[in-house]
């Protein structure tokens, strides 16, 4: 791997060029923030997941109730537990 800016040979996992100390960006680093889903729009199907399994037990649909408190909750989870962006 070289460096962008100096040219000069570094570590494939180096995070800064040893000679310039310009910031190496991979591709990999692109591809995992477009992959990453928003904080709001986890929390949100969380939300309605879980509203849907409030209905679903009232209905007497205890276990498709279940499934998606189960997956409301894990969505609600994940969005508390993502950074901000």
């Amino acid at each position: 791997m070289k460096c962008p800016s100096c040219g000069k040979s570094l570590n494939p996992r180096a995070v800064r060029c040893t000679g310039c100390g310009t910031r190496l960006i991979r591709p990999s680093d692109k591809l995992a923030r477009k992959m990453t889903a928003g904080r709001g729009l986890s929390l949100a199907c969380g939300g309605l997941l879980v509203w849907l399994a409030v209905f679903l037990f009232f209905n007497d649909a205890m276990l498709f109730g279940t499934i998606t408190a189960v997956a409301g909750a894990a969505l609600l989870f994940l969005g508390k537990t993502m950074n901000r962006r």
